[in-house]
């Protein structure tokens, strides 16, 4: 199964990795209703935030280089509202 999440950057520029959601729509409508900047929505194979984030890590090391993919990630908080 997969699961998705939302990607993008906070306030400070600083990377965030949202989630777990069921489907690409909830995952969307959180992006669309918080300011992650530019934010994506992503699917892993895995529920876990953790693992998650460890995994998003690493296909950021391959794309941009080691040291953005070290880059301390947050976990954004979700805006309940709406």
């Amino acid at each position: 199964m997969k699961w998705y999440y939302v990607e993008g950057t906070d306030e400070k520029g600083r990377p965030v990795l949202v989630g777990p959601y069921n489907s690409h729509l909830q995952a969307q409508g959180v992006a669309d209703r918080n300011d992650y900047g530019d934010a994506e929505v992503v699917d892993f194979p895995t529920s876990n935030l953790a693992r998650a984030t460890s995994m998003w890590k690493e296909t950021r090391s391959r794309e941009k280089g080691i040291k953005e993919g070290m880059r301390r990630v947050g976990h954004g908080k979700e805006d309940q509202s709406g």
